[in-house]
């Protein structure tokens, strides 16, 4: 299934850049470096080819590319460097010289960047795209861009302790961001929110949610976990 099937839910109603930038642009202040301006990527308010709603963004997907790829290089770099060799105690210049604590250690550095990119604004794991929904479609979907994250994880991640570095990575990467970051992105931004909807009331300033299978809106429960996990999920709470 391509990229375009995936997210064809929901690409052609709201533009696939409007998700994309948005994570894109808290993701890349992260490293230091500034992101596309994102009205040059939104989709114009008459298109409905969801093709073209992802070709038109091809930047996007090109920089956080390159963004990620770098950031994971220094943080490789930064974990060499901060380990010593036990017989001479200069640092390690081969990555398989690392010990498994610390090989452990880098792996997740790997995840967390991923799931930072996905969902910048706080602790997320993307194992759980797609909890909350019960439409059999966006579920599906999500298990397809689960499968091409972990995929691509583990594919750079045996490469990396391979030694392998660079633009040798760059396929995996693309493949990455194309097919997993960028996808996951879209999904929350869009789709998610088909399992639960989240409003504020204009009249009263309350927070409101509606439940999939409730008949109405009721206001929001910062006690109760299922609404709790879903305005975290959507981005409206912390």
């Amino acid at each position: 299934m391509q990229i375009h099937e995936i997210t064809k839910r929901k690409l052609s109603e709201a533009g696939f850049g409007a998700g994309l930038a948005t994570g894109l642009t808290s993701a890349l202040s992260k490293v230091g470096v500034a992101a596309p301006d994102a009205s040059a990527y939104q989709q114009s308010s008459g298109a409905s080819d969801e093709l073209a709603a992802y070709k038109a963004n091809a930047g996007l997907v090109a920089t956080m590319t390159g963004t990620m790829a770098k950031a994971w290089a220094q943080t490789v770099a930064k974990y060499m460097v901060q380990s010593k060799d036990a017989t001479t105690g200069a640092p390690v210049t081969d990555i398989k010289l690392l010990d498994e604590p610390t090989k452990h250690a880098l792996k997740q550095e790997l995840y967390k960047m991923v799931n930072g990119a996905i969902y910048p604004r706080g602790d997320y794991d993307y194992n759980k795209l797609g909890d909350t929904s019960v439409d059999t479609d966006a579920i599906e979907q999500a298990d397809i861009i689960k499968a091409a994250i972990t995929k691509n994880l583990l594919q750079i991640w045996e490469q990396t302790t391979k030694g392998v570095k660079g633009e040798a990575l760059t396929p995996l990467w693309q493949g990455l961001v194309r097919d997993g970051i960028a996808p996951a992105q879209n999904f929350l931004t869009f789709t998610s929110r088909g399992s639960a909807d989240i409003r504020k009331n204009s009249s009263t300033g309350k927070l409101e949610i509606k439940l999939p299978g409730k008949p109405s809106w009721e206001i929001f429960n910062y006690q109760d976990p299922q609404h709790v996990k879903v305005g975290k999920e959507n981005g409206w709470i912390q």
